[in-house]
């Protein structure tokens, strides 16, 4: 039986800066993300040093809405669904704002006749 299954916390090395935590309930998984950087290339010296200056003195925080939000490139002022849960699945459904401008420029750029 796995870590999840036993709705403990698993783990991730995403091998650079951003270390990702999470943590199942019942329904969905709480996503956490570490609020300090470690840097090892040894993987048992990166999970030793993990645990000792991340998860123990609890260097970690909840992605939240407001978090996915910036990460996909809407402005602030954009509004979204009020239950953090959904806001995450729409935003995490979304193509970022950013990749749309682009191609969409790309897209009317041959059209303009000069």
């Amino acid at each position: 039986m796995s870590q999840v299954q036993n709705k403990q916390l698993e783990l991730f090395n995403h091998s650079k800066p951003l270390e990702l935590i999470f943590k199942q309930t019942r329904f969905t998984f709480i996503d956490f993300f570490a609020t300090v950087s470690i840097n090892y290339d040894n993987p048992e010296e990166y999970k030793k040093k993990f645990i000792q200056k991340i998860y123990k003195p609890q260097k970690f925080k909840p992605i939240m809405a407001q978090h996915c939000c910036k990460l996909q490139g809407f402005p602030d002022w954009f509004e979204f669904h009020h239950k953090n849960s959904i806001a995450k699945k729409q935003f995490g459904n979304s193509v970022p704002i950013p990749v749309v401008y682009h191609i969409a420029k790309e897209l009317i750029n041959p059209l303009t006749i000069p």
